[in-house]
């Protein structure tokens, strides 16, 4: 089993691998991003035990049990706890094999351990059920998953009923580094496809661009990270810019009326969010609340570490004090006139111009009738109109 390969091809899963006892065998158990899960320390080989950290506490066990293996089933009474599930291959059909079932259904019986089988045969070379589970203060369901495998074992489906605690993790794509890399592939890819072999080379692409989203995906726990916007807001805020293009596309008046009346409830609905957010913040800043640390994990930022300290001023006569009520009286005089608004004339272009001065300042302006003032002005436009 190539481990490398593996952990690309499930970066967004938990990778947990106990090795067998030779190169071809070992147990794998992959847990999803966001459960709280614990490896249990467990040294036999094509053994691998994990505890999910449910609101009932429930062991997973994953074994491979081969006809040669170096341990008995009494090497895995220790990892047996009160609500436990026992997954794998045993290599032993509990209805056909009668000396080996009897010893296996004796262990269980020892343990506590009830066993759950599928309807079908999990062995592809016989007619047998090999794959199955014993569970311990725990009902499931199992069964065969009759596909396509390469495998000489169908793989088999089982449920568990368990309360999971709230996820505390979260996921992002990188989705520039994804089209940069994107773009740094596509010669490859362009040189690669070939018409004749489509279907393999689409196969081979799917996968590439899988295993690319899932490098470029991180998690992040939520309560480290900024309160997200709510999932309804952000959908409104989507839809008011698809609309916004629609009415660039389109050129409607109509439509750009209503994308500017949705732009206002958008900004209102995200400034009241934020508002009370920020009040939320300030109501649980001394509490052991997770939004306390994403507080001040940003205040901080805006706090010196340390400060040096005062031990006297010296005033404008060059006098040393060192009286801690004249010193905060000296500061609060300097920081009042440092502070203090000046008086500053801000002219207006019209009113408060300077005088303009003319070589005729000095003639008196002649008296004119109302009539004169008519036919003068008469002239101008008949002037203009020809």
């Amino acid at each position: 089993m190539d481990i490398s390969l593996c952990e690309k091809a499930f970066s967004n899963y938990k990778f947990f691998y106990q090795k067998g006892e030779n190169r071809n065998c070992g147990v794998l158990v992959l847990v999803k991003h966001g459960i709280h899960v614990n490896r249990v320390d467990c040294k036999l080989p094509n053994v691998c035990a994990i505890d999910i950290n449910a609101e009932d506490e429930l062991r997973i066990i994953g074994i491979y049990a081969f006809d040669s293996r170096s341990w008995s089933w009494d090497n895995i009474s220790p990892f047996i706890s009160n609500r436990c599930a026992v997954y794998g291959d045993f290599n032993v059909d509990l209805e056909h094999d009668t000396n080996k079932a009897e010893i296996l259904l004796n262990w269980a019986d020892e343990n506590s351990l009830a066993p759950y089988t599928p309807n079908l045969p999990t062995s592809l070379r016989s007619n047998r059920i090999i794959d199955y589970a014993f569970t311990r203060g725990k009902n499931i369901d199992i069964q065969t998953h009759a596909s396509n495998t390469t495998s000489d074992h169908f793989p088999i489906l089982s449920v568990i009923s368990t309360n999971i605690k709230q996820n505390v993790l979260g996921t992002n794509v990188h989705w520039k580094v994804f089209a940069l890399f994107s773009e740094y592939a596509h010669a490859f890819w362009e040189k690669r496809w070939n018409v004749r072999n489509i279907d393999v080379t689409y196969d081979e692409y799917i996968k590439f661009l899988s295993l690319l989203t899932a490098r470029c995906t991180i998690t992040f726990p939520l309560d480290r990270y900024r309160v997200a916007i709510p999932t309804e807001l952000r959908s409104f805020i989507s839809y008011v810019r698809a609309l916004s293009f629609r009415a660039l596309r389109t050129k409607s008046s109509e439509l750009k009326v209503e994308v500017r009346c949705l732009r206002k409830i958008a900004k209102l609905e995200l400034k009241s969010f934020l508002a009370r957010q920020l009040s939320t913040a300030l109501r649980l800043r001394n509490t052991s609340s997770p939004i306390s640390v994403s507080f001040w994990s940003k205040t901080k930022r805006f706090l010196k570490p340390s400060s040096s300290t005062l031990h006297a001023f010296v005033d404008s006569s060059k006098q040393i004090i060192r009286e801690p009520d004249k010193m905060c009286e000296l500061a609060a005089d300097f920081y009042e006139d440092f502070f203090k608004k000046q008086e500053v004339v801000r002219p207006h272009p019209y009113t408060d111009s300077p005088l303009i001065e003319f070589d005729n300042e000095d003639e008196k302006i002649p008296v004119v009738t109302l009539k004169e003032l008519v036919e003068t002005i008469h002239a101008k436009r008949k002037k203009k109109i020809s």
